[in-house]
């Protein structure tokens, strides 16, 4: 649903020296650049970096960012990082710390920064993206042009059953059940069919469609909704 999105890295190592911009590998302005790192970084906070104890041997922990992606728009590189935390282990004093260390590494980098918790986005939204992965990742990709069809013969029968648009996605595309399915879910991934993910979608259950702004809302990353402005 994120667009101009060039690359996704999980579990995103944060610097403990000063290095280079991790703009640097996908854009030539950055690629001189150098940013504090978290050592630095903890030292301006007044707080202690994280280490690694076993015994006497103490060694610097490496913190790292659950989700960094990576966007170019009309050749300009930016970066959105993301937190997906428990709500119960920021309400500790050390969690805070941390997280504010992370907070403070990407703004120096001139980056977005968001605290995801599950306060922050809807259970059900959730389940029904876990349930429609399947049709997601099947090898088969359904075009542009199939998923644009697919929002006007949602938008024709709105308030039909799941069965009945899927089955008027096969005649219409002319394309097996199967990749009906495809098609339907990889356009709302897309964002392309606003569905309404709140809803069960079981087989006869209605489908509904959600205004534009509505849709994008239900998404954390795209509305840019983050839970550090409560803590």
């Amino acid at each position: 649903m994120l667009p101009n999105v060039i690359d996704i890295v999980e579990q995103f190592p944060l610097s403990f020296n000063e290095a280079a911009h991790e703009l640097g590998q996908y854009s030539m302005s950055h690629y001189k650049k150098s940013c504090d790192g978290t050592s630095k970084i903890a030292a301006d906070l007044g707080i202690k970096h994280p280490v690694l104890r076993n015994g006497e041997d103490v060694e610097a922990w490496t913190p790292t960012t659950d989700l960094l992606i990576v966007f170019s728009i009309d050749g300009a590189c930016s970066l959105l990082a993301v937190a997906d935390k428990p709500t119960l282990d920021i309400e500790k004093q050390r969690t805070k710390q941390l997280l504010n260390l992370e907070r403070e590494y990407w703004l120096r980098r001139g980056a977005e920064w968001l605290l995801l918790t599950p306060n922050d986005y809807d259970r059900r939204v959730g389940l029904s993206l876990s349930r429609t992965a399947p049709w997601v990742f099947l090898k088969f990709r359904a075009t542009l042009p199939q998923q644009r069809a697919c929002v006007k013969i949602v938008e024709a029968l709105e308030g039909e059953s799941l069965t009945r648009v899927l089955s008027e996605l096969e005649q219409g595309l002319k394309i097996p059940m199967l990749h009906a399915q495809c098609v339907l879910w990889q356009s709302v991934w897309s964002g392309i069919t606003p569905l309404d993910l709140r809803c069960g979608h079981r087989p006869s259950e209605p489908v509904h469609l959600l205004p534009t702004d509505e849709f994008i809302a239900l998404n954390p990353l795209s509305s840019r909704r983050s839970a550090w402005r409560n803590y």
